[in-house]
Protein backbone atom coordinates (compact mmCIF):
# COMPACT_ATOMS: atom_id res chain seq x y z
CA UNK A 1 0.00 0.00 0.00
CA UNK A 2 1.47 3.38 -0.94
CA UNK A 3 0.50 7.04 -0.98
CA UNK A 4 -0.36 8.60 -4.33
CA UNK A 5 -1.50 12.24 -4.40
CA UNK A 6 -4.35 12.78 -1.94
CA UNK A 7 -5.14 9.09 -1.79
CA UNK A 8 -3.58 5.90 -0.53
CA UNK A 9 -3.19 3.34 -3.28
CA UNK A 10 -4.36 -0.12 -2.39
CA UNK A 11 -7.09 1.04 0.00
CA UNK A 12 -10.72 0.68 -1.02
CA UNK A 13 -12.57 3.98 -0.67
CA UNK A 14 -15.16 2.18 1.45
CA UNK A 15 -12.60 0.87 3.94
CA UNK A 16 -12.99 2.77 7.18
CA UNK A 17 -10.99 3.29 10.31
CA UNK A 18 -13.01 2.04 13.27
CA UNK A 19 -13.18 4.85 15.83
CA UNK A 20 -14.61 2.71 18.62
CA UNK A 21 -12.06 2.42 21.47
CA UNK A 22 -9.46 4.53 19.64
CA UNK A 23 -7.66 7.24 21.64
CA UNK A 24 -8.09 10.82 20.40
CA UNK A 25 -6.24 13.96 21.51
CA UNK A 26 -7.87 17.28 20.55
CA UNK A 27 -6.20 20.65 21.10
CA UNK A 28 -8.46 23.64 21.62
CA UNK A 29 -11.07 21.07 22.59
CA UNK A 30 -12.81 23.07 25.31
CA UNK A 31 -15.08 25.05 23.00
CA UNK A 32 -16.11 25.80 19.43
CA UNK A 33 -14.92 23.48 16.67
CA UNK A 34 -12.71 21.56 19.08
CA UNK A 35 -15.57 20.73 21.43
CA UNK A 36 -17.76 19.67 18.50
CA UNK A 37 -14.98 17.34 17.32
CA UNK A 38 -14.66 15.86 20.82
CA UNK A 39 -18.40 15.22 21.01
CA UNK A 40 -18.45 13.61 17.55
CA UNK A 41 -15.57 11.30 18.52
CA UNK A 42 -17.22 10.36 21.80
CA UNK A 43 -20.43 9.47 19.97
CA UNK A 44 -18.34 7.08 17.88
CA UNK A 45 -16.98 5.40 21.00
CA UNK A 46 -13.51 6.98 21.17
CA UNK A 47 -11.63 7.82 24.32
CA UNK A 48 -11.00 11.57 24.12
CA UNK A 49 -8.41 13.80 25.76
CA UNK A 50 -9.41 17.46 25.65
CA UNK A 51 -6.23 19.56 25.58
CA UNK A 52 -6.67 23.29 26.06
CA UNK A 53 -4.86 26.25 27.62
CA UNK A 54 -8.14 27.31 29.26
CA UNK A 55 -8.15 24.99 32.27
CA UNK A 56 -11.40 26.31 33.78
CA UNK A 57 -13.37 25.90 30.57
CA UNK A 58 -11.68 22.57 29.83
CA UNK A 59 -12.68 21.09 33.17
CA UNK A 60 -16.21 22.43 32.78
CA UNK A 61 -16.49 20.87 29.32
CA UNK A 62 -15.30 17.51 30.62
CA UNK A 63 -17.78 17.60 33.51
CA UNK A 64 -20.61 18.32 31.05
CA UNK A 65 -19.60 15.58 28.61
CA UNK A 66 -18.88 13.06 31.37
CA UNK A 67 -22.59 12.94 32.26
CA UNK A 68 -23.06 10.92 29.05
CA UNK A 69 -19.59 9.58 28.31
CA UNK A 70 -18.26 8.95 31.84
CA UNK A 71 -14.57 8.02 31.93
CA UNK A 72 -14.13 8.22 28.15
CA UNK A 73 -13.36 11.95 28.33
CA UNK A 74 -10.57 13.65 30.27
CA UNK A 75 -8.90 17.07 30.32
CA UNK A 76 -5.20 17.98 30.28
CA UNK A 77 -4.04 21.59 30.28
CA UNK A 78 -1.82 22.29 27.26
CA UNK A 79 -0.15 25.33 25.74
CA UNK A 80 0.70 24.45 22.13
CA UNK A 81 3.03 27.46 21.89
CA UNK A 82 5.31 25.82 24.46
CA UNK A 83 7.38 22.78 23.47
CA UNK A 84 7.71 21.46 27.03
CA UNK A 85 3.95 21.71 27.58
CA UNK A 86 3.25 19.81 24.34
CA UNK A 87 5.70 17.06 25.22
CA UNK A 88 4.36 16.76 28.78
CA UNK A 89 0.71 16.71 27.71
CA UNK A 90 1.08 14.13 24.96
CA UNK A 91 3.30 12.06 27.22
CA UNK A 92 0.60 12.00 29.90
CA UNK A 93 -2.01 11.03 27.31
CA UNK A 94 0.15 8.16 26.06
CA UNK A 95 0.95 6.99 29.60
CA UNK A 96 -2.75 7.05 30.55
CA UNK A 97 -4.14 5.18 27.55
CA UNK A 98 -1.12 3.34 26.19
CA UNK A 99 -1.59 4.64 22.65
CA UNK A 100 -2.56 7.60 20.47
CA UNK A 101 -4.61 7.06 17.32
CA UNK A 102 -6.30 10.35 16.37
CA UNK A 103 -4.95 13.89 16.75
CA UNK A 104 -7.25 16.87 16.29
CA UNK A 105 -4.78 19.73 15.84
CA UNK A 106 -7.29 22.49 16.36
CA UNK A 107 -5.99 25.19 18.74
CA UNK A 108 -5.86 28.64 17.17
CA UNK A 109 -6.78 32.30 17.44
CA UNK A 110 -7.21 35.47 15.40
CA UNK A 111 -4.98 38.29 16.65
CA UNK A 112 -3.65 40.62 13.96
CA UNK A 113 -2.21 42.83 16.70
CA UNK A 114 0.33 40.02 17.30
CA UNK A 115 1.31 38.51 13.94
CA UNK A 116 4.28 36.56 15.32
CA UNK A 117 2.10 35.18 18.10
CA UNK A 118 -0.50 34.21 15.51
CA UNK A 119 2.06 32.19 13.54
CA UNK A 120 3.45 30.65 16.73
CA UNK A 121 0.00 29.47 17.84
CA UNK A 122 -1.80 28.63 14.61
CA UNK A 123 1.07 27.16 12.59
CA UNK A 124 3.99 26.34 14.87
CA UNK A 125 1.57 24.91 17.45
CA UNK A 126 0.24 22.51 14.83
CA UNK A 127 3.76 21.47 13.89
CA UNK A 128 4.84 20.97 17.52
CA UNK A 129 1.90 18.72 18.31
CA UNK A 130 2.29 16.75 15.09
CA UNK A 131 6.00 16.13 15.66
CA UNK A 132 5.57 14.88 19.23
CA UNK A 133 2.47 12.85 18.39
CA UNK A 134 4.33 11.16 15.54
CA UNK A 135 6.93 9.88 17.99
CA UNK A 136 4.17 7.86 19.68
CA UNK A 137 2.03 7.00 16.65
CA UNK A 138 4.60 5.72 14.14
CA UNK A 139 3.98 2.06 13.37
CA UNK A 140 7.71 1.49 12.90
CA UNK A 141 8.43 2.94 16.37
CA UNK A 142 5.95 0.93 18.43
CA UNK A 143 2.77 2.86 17.61
CA UNK A 144 -0.30 1.75 15.69
CA UNK A 145 -0.34 4.43 13.00
CA UNK A 146 -3.40 6.65 12.82
CA UNK A 147 -4.34 10.10 11.63
CA UNK A 148 -3.57 13.76 12.36
CA UNK A 149 -6.17 16.30 11.24
CA UNK A 150 -5.16 19.96 11.30
CA UNK A 151 -7.67 22.79 11.42
CA UNK A 152 -6.80 25.27 8.67
CA UNK A 153 -9.33 27.68 7.14
CA UNK A 154 -10.88 28.95 3.95
CA UNK A 155 -8.60 31.96 4.49
CA UNK A 156 -5.68 29.60 3.92
CA UNK A 157 -6.60 29.57 0.22
CA UNK A 158 -8.66 32.78 -0.09
CA UNK A 159 -6.85 35.98 0.92
CA UNK A 160 -8.41 38.47 3.31
CA UNK A 161 -6.99 41.96 3.86
CA UNK A 162 -8.67 41.95 7.26
CA UNK A 163 -6.47 39.21 8.75
CA UNK A 164 -3.22 38.71 6.79
CA UNK A 165 -1.34 37.07 9.68
CA UNK A 166 -4.21 34.66 10.24
CA UNK A 167 -4.30 33.88 6.50
CA UNK A 168 -0.56 33.27 6.48
CA UNK A 169 -0.80 30.88 9.42
CA UNK A 170 -3.60 28.88 7.86
CA UNK A 171 -1.88 28.77 4.46
CA UNK A 172 1.09 27.34 6.31
CA UNK A 173 -1.08 24.66 7.91
CA UNK A 174 -2.31 23.57 4.47
CA UNK A 175 1.21 23.50 3.06
CA UNK A 176 2.51 21.56 6.06
CA UNK A 177 -0.32 19.03 5.81
CA UNK A 178 0.06 18.37 2.10
CA UNK A 179 3.85 18.17 2.30
CA UNK A 180 3.78 15.78 5.27
CA UNK A 181 1.39 13.48 3.41
CA UNK A 182 3.90 13.15 0.55
CA UNK A 183 6.41 11.44 2.87
CA UNK A 184 7.63 8.33 1.02
CA UNK A 185 7.93 6.49 4.36
CA UNK A 186 4.15 6.25 4.77
CA UNK A 187 4.27 2.47 4.48
CA UNK A 188 6.54 2.49 7.54
CA UNK A 189 4.90 5.05 9.82
CA UNK A 190 1.26 4.61 8.67
CA UNK A 191 0.12 8.02 9.93
CA UNK A 192 -2.16 9.95 7.59
CA UNK A 193 -2.49 13.75 7.71
CA UNK A 194 -5.36 15.86 6.38
CA UNK A 195 -6.74 19.32 7.10
CA UNK A 196 -10.05 21.11 7.45
CA UNK A 197 -10.63 24.41 5.62
CA UNK A 198 -13.92 25.81 6.91
CA UNK A 199 -15.38 29.18 6.12
CA UNK A 200 -16.58 31.34 9.00
CA UNK A 201 -17.86 29.21 11.87
CA UNK A 202 -20.11 30.35 14.72
CA UNK A 203 -17.60 29.92 17.56
CA UNK A 204 -16.49 31.75 20.73
CA UNK A 205 -13.36 32.84 18.83
CA UNK A 206 -15.47 34.78 16.34
CA UNK A 207 -17.69 36.18 19.07
CA UNK A 208 -14.59 37.21 21.03
CA UNK A 209 -13.37 39.32 18.13
CA UNK A 210 -16.75 41.05 18.13
CA UNK A 211 -16.30 42.04 21.75
CA UNK A 212 -14.74 45.37 22.62
CA UNK A 213 -11.25 43.89 22.48
CA UNK A 214 -11.84 43.20 18.80
CA UNK A 215 -11.45 46.92 18.26
CA UNK A 216 -7.94 46.69 19.67
CA UNK A 217 -6.51 45.08 16.58
CA UNK A 218 -7.52 41.43 16.50
CA UNK A 219 -8.71 42.22 12.97
CA UNK A 220 -7.61 45.14 10.82
CA UNK A 221 -11.09 46.46 10.01
CA UNK A 222 -13.55 45.88 12.83
CA UNK A 223 -16.60 47.22 10.96
CA UNK A 224 -15.91 45.04 7.93
CA UNK A 225 -15.49 41.98 10.15
CA UNK A 226 -18.74 42.74 11.97
CA UNK A 227 -20.50 42.90 8.59
CA UNK A 228 -19.03 39.53 7.53
CA UNK A 229 -20.18 37.89 10.75
CA UNK A 230 -23.77 38.82 9.91
CA UNK A 231 -23.59 36.57 6.85
CA UNK A 232 -24.56 32.86 7.18
CA UNK A 233 -22.06 30.89 9.24
CA UNK A 234 -21.25 27.21 9.64
CA UNK A 235 -22.12 25.36 12.82
CA UNK A 236 -19.19 23.68 14.58
CA UNK A 237 -20.95 20.34 14.17
CA UNK A 238 -20.71 20.65 10.37
CA UNK A 239 -16.92 20.86 10.65
CA UNK A 240 -16.86 17.96 13.12
CA UNK A 241 -18.80 15.81 10.65
CA UNK A 242 -16.06 16.28 8.05
CA UNK A 243 -13.44 15.51 10.69
CA UNK A 244 -15.12 12.14 11.29
CA UNK A 245 -15.31 11.48 7.56
CA UNK A 246 -11.56 12.10 7.23
CA UNK A 247 -10.82 9.73 10.10
CA UNK A 248 -12.99 6.94 8.75
CA UNK A 249 -12.01 7.20 5.09
CA UNK A 250 -8.60 5.55 5.10
CA UNK A 251 -7.95 6.47 1.47
CA UNK A 252 -7.65 10.15 2.39
CA UNK A 253 -4.13 11.46 2.96
CA UNK A 254 -3.01 15.01 2.25
CA UNK A 255 -6.56 16.21 1.62
CA UNK A 256 -7.58 19.81 2.33
CA UNK A 257 -11.35 19.78 2.78
CA UNK A 258 -13.26 22.95 1.91
CA UNK A 259 -16.33 23.39 4.13
CA UNK A 260 -18.73 26.26 3.39
CA UNK A 261 -22.42 27.05 3.73
CA UNK A 262 -22.74 27.18 -0.06
CA UNK A 263 -22.46 23.46 -0.76
CA UNK A 264 -21.21 20.06 0.37
CA UNK A 265 -17.63 19.61 1.61
CA UNK A 266 -15.09 18.91 -1.12
CA UNK A 267 -11.41 18.33 -1.74
CA UNK A 268 -9.59 21.50 -2.73
CA UNK A 269 -7.83 20.92 -6.03
CA UNK A 270 -4.39 22.51 -6.18
CA UNK A 271 -2.35 23.11 -9.35
CA UNK A 272 0.21 20.44 -10.18
CA UNK A 273 3.66 21.56 -11.25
Amino acid sequence: MSRVGNYIQGTDVHDSMIIQDKVAFVTGGAQGIGRAICEALLKKGAKVIIADIDAANGKLTVSELATEYADNVTFIECDVTNQESVEDTLGKAKDTYGRLDIIGNNAGAMMENDPIGTINLNLCGVMRVAAVAMSYMRADKGGSGGIIINTASLTGVKPSYNCPAYCASKSGVIGFTRSFAMNPDFDLHKVRMNCLCPGMVDTPMIQGVLDEDGKEGRVLNFDRFRYAVNLPQLKPSAVADVFIDLVENESKNGAAMLITVEGPPRDIEFPIY
